[in-house]
């Protein structure tokens, strides 16, 4: 079964998360920042300061300026849904997350996503950046036991 999709980002400055999550509604969901983000702007900033943030103020964000990605856990829900702690694959299959987005070392990016439509769109987006080492998340290949 396909839980999700990986690949590689360049290790840069960027929009990195804008150019990922192309063609996919920002303004119908909610953001949940996880406390292990590390997601840099000019004068060593957090681009993120907000625990939640709504689609639209998410949208600007990733939008506006540069940044720096080094770690990010970003979970996804549909606007008024119940926020979780998801700790498993099976917590997130059980919980009302949307999406999982998981970036470790500036580079290789995990995408855990329920729709297999978005999650179509998503691999565009990455085959458009020219991203590398695309391939989908099964459970065979699954290597991410903590979603933290």
């Amino acid at each position: 079964m396909i839980r999700g999709i990986q690949f590689k980002i360049p290790n840069k400055w960027g929009y990195m998360l804008k150019d990922i999550l192309k063609n996919i509604d920002l303004a119908d969901y909610d953001f949940e920042i996880n406390d292990d983000n590390e997601i840099w702007v000019e004068n060593n900033e957090q681009l993120f300061v907000e625990e939640i943030i709504d689609g639209e103020d998410f949208n600007k964000q990733i939008s506006q300026n540069p940044y720096y990605i080094i770690f990010a856990n970003i979970h996804i829900y549909k606007i008024g849904f119940k926020i979780s702690k998801i700790k498993t694959y099976k917590e997130f299959l059980d919980s009302e997350c949307e999406i999982i987005i998981l970036i470790i070392d500036s580079i290789n990016v995990c995408i855990y996503m329920k729709d297999k439509e978005k999650l179509d769109k998503i691999e565009l987006n990455a085959k458009k950046n020219k991203f590398k080492n695309i391939e989908y998340i099964t459970d065979e290949n699954d290597n991410i036991t903590m979603l933290k």
